[in-house]
């Protein structure tokens, strides 16, 4: 499992992407945020929490304010070399 700490600034567009193996949980803690999940838009504000099972396509975007986030990965998200990330469209 990875626990990540995480702070949008304003007008953050992220890209695309997917996890082949793993979950993303994402925990909004300060601001606000839209996450697009397949497709789907969700607003996540203070207090909103986002679940994206392995293969699900997501981006997160922040409009005229920050947003603090924590991001939990499980099983642990692999980088580098046999990444379980993968950029989508």
């Amino acid at each position: 499992m990875n626990v990540v700490h995480e702070r949008l600034e304003p007008r953050t567009v992220l890209p695309c992407v997917s996890h082949a193996r793993t979950t993303e949980w994402v925990f909004c803690v300060k601001g606000s945020m839209v996450g697009v999940v397949d497709g789907r838009t969700h607003r996540l504000r203070a207090g909103s929490i986002l679940l994206m099972p392995p293969g699900t396509r997501h981006r997160f975007i922040t409009g005229r304010g920050s947003c603090e986030a924590i991001s939990i990965f499980s099983p642990a998200l692999a980088l580098g070399q046999g990444s379980d990330i993968r950029a989508s469209d």
